[in-house]
């Protein structure tokens, strides 16, 4: 029997045919809808699922499940809170259940991401494992012993609403300056477009062609390698911060591994060695001869879907 795992990102979302073995076999990706009926995003996902059966042309018999990470919490076949994609109290196992006519499970999406990590992944013979996912927003899930801690609400982990910066920026949960508001790839894009604005000789504005509102990830990125003052600037700002919520999780938790996944894990080497500087010697056990291991996480997208089941 084949399983199928789905990974709803904020901003994108990718499925795919997972088999006995625990491998993707088959995947598609598509662009998350937002603020739209949760309906909706249910029939693209029903949808996505067809697709991938017909892709390896078996019949949805030969499935036995959907599990789907979500970016948020949830309880049983309901998504309570989700705030970057607008689902509040939503029935959504059952929406896409009497679509598809399989048994679908939900987990939250950094909990499916880290799982995957910890089973096939960076986290692999870890005992104590955090995730700590930096992509439309900042997710995170801690496994201790081969369990998730999901806490009262089911909602453990949620790193990204701690607060390392009073009053400071708006945060999508209703907070003012959560890790989320500066460390999401989303927050790294917006920090860019100001600065781009604030500072006209920057390279982001000559390859955004004096557009800031065009300036993603991927273009930051490439005037960063390219040596733009500004960029550089932005870059250590939000290393500032990055270093501050690691520094927290390794201080509350201390795990054998952190591993970095999502969007900004893309990044690679230029965050993971400039993170490793800053925070060795902010930890409260830098005198220890046992230091929690940084690591980058090595499924990519492949954590979430094969986590999610």
């Amino acid at each position: 029997m084949y399983k199928v795992g789905i990974d709803l990102g904020g901003t994108n979302t990718a499925g795919g045919i997972i088999d006995e073995k625990n491998e993707i076999i088959e995947r598609e990706n598509l662009l998350t809808r937002h603020g739209c009926d949760p309906e909706l995003i249910a029939a693209d996902l029903a949808r996505m699922v067809f697709r991938l059966a017909a892709k390896v042309n078996v019949s949805m018999s030969a499935f036995d499940k959907i599990g789907i990470g979500i970016p948020g919490s949830v309880e049983g076949g309901i998504v309570k809170d989700a705030n970057n994609i607008g689902f509040y109290d939503v029935p959504f196992a059952g929406m896409v259940a009497a679509r598809t006519g399989l048994p679908v499970s939900l987990i939250n999406d950094s909990n499916a991401a880290a799982r995957g990590e910890y089973v096939a992944g960076s986290g692999k013979g870890a005992r104590s494992f955090f995730m700590l996912t930096l992509g439309t927003g900042v997710g995170g899930a801690y496994i201790y012993k081969g369990d998730i801690v999901e806490g009262c609400n089911m909602a453990a982990g949620e790193v990204g609403h701690m607060v390392i910066r009073v009053d400071g920026r708006h945060c999508s949960c209703g907070r003012r300056g959560c890790l989320e508001a500066y460390c999401s790839g989303t927050a790294l894009a917006t920090r860019a477009r100001e600065a781009a604005i604030t500072n006209q000789y920057s390279l982001l504005n000559k390859l955004s062609e004096n557009n800031p509102s065009a300036i993603d990830g991927k273009l930051f990125y490439k005037a960063l390698m390219a040596g733009d003052k500004t960029s550089s600037q932005v870059f250590d700002e939000y290393m500032k911060d990055l270093t501050a919520g690691v520094v927290n999780i390794i201080n509350l938790l201390q795990p054998d591994v952190l591993a970095i996944g999502g969007g900004m894990s893309g990044v690679g080497s230029t965050l993971l060695n400039e993170l490793i500087k800053r925070v060795q010697p902010e930890v409260f056990s830098l005198h220890s001869d046992t230091q929690t291991s940084i690591r980058i996480a090595s499924l990519g997208n492949e954590a979430g879907i094969i986590g999610a089941v």
